[in-house]
């Protein structure tokens, strides 16, 4: 009487183990399956959590911000330098043919005097001078601006900072989960958006707006 009232609780546990996603079963000869369902089924070995959390979401979006403004700033960078250098090349042809050309071009243009000096300006020479001045406020603005040492330096911090969102989107390398659950792969794309911020803000001078909820 005593373990007929068990019965049904028995039945109840009974049924639990059998229709349990956790209870797997193989034939004890049948090794390769044993091996397979162990290794496979009975082990975890995804090493992606199942979901971020609304920190790591956050910390994903400012380094994708990053990466999108470092591209931008690169595309302004890149242009100043294509234009700087072929002026500057333009320029250094057009000083050379004057040059070579002097005595042609000083017998098509009159002879520019100047009277307070006393002194003759040769049409080639007032060219030459032109071109000149037009190269030095080139080769200013170049030297201003920088653009090829400020292209490569953004240039690399976006792309590192591209490679850290896939190693964390991966949870490779040191953006790996480990014991402590989520938090320190955050904490580690977190640095490592602090950093690249901080070099493309150095390098190219611009401002990097970026305000998330954890602080970066």
């Amino acid at each position: 009487m005593k373990f007929g009232k068990l019965m049904p609780d028995a039945r109840t546990a009974y049924f639990n183990v059998v229709s349990s996603d956790m209870l797997y079963t193989a034939h004890a000869n049948d090794l390769p399956k044993l091996a397979s369902i162990i290794n496979n089924k009975m082990m975890k070995k995804e090493r992606l959590p199942q979901q971020d959390s609304l920190d790591g979401l956050l910390v994903v979006r400012a380094a994708w911000d990053i990466v999108d403004i470092g591209e931008h700033t690169l595309k302004f960078f890149k242009k100043i330098a294509k234009i700087a250098y072929v002026l500057m090349l333009l320029l250094s042809v057009a000083i050379v043919t004057v040059t070579v050309q002097t005595v042609e071009i000083d017998a098509s243009l009159n002879v520019v005097s100047v009277e307070k000096s006393g002194t003759e300006l040769k049409g080639s020479q007032l060219i030459t001078f032109c071109l000149s001045l037009a190269a030095a406020f080139v080769a200013a603005v170049q030297a201003f601006y920088n653009p090829v040492r400020r292209w490569q330096q953004v240039r690399d911090a976006t792309a590192n900072m591209e490679s850290a969102i896939w190693q964390f989107r991966c949870r490779a390398g040191v953006y790996a989960q480990g014991s402590e659950g989520p938090a320190s792969s955050t904490q580690a794309l977190s640095a490592a958006v602090r950093k690249c911020r901080e070099a493309i803000i150095v390098s190219a001078d611009v401002q990097v707006c970026v305000v998330t909820r954890v602080g970066l």
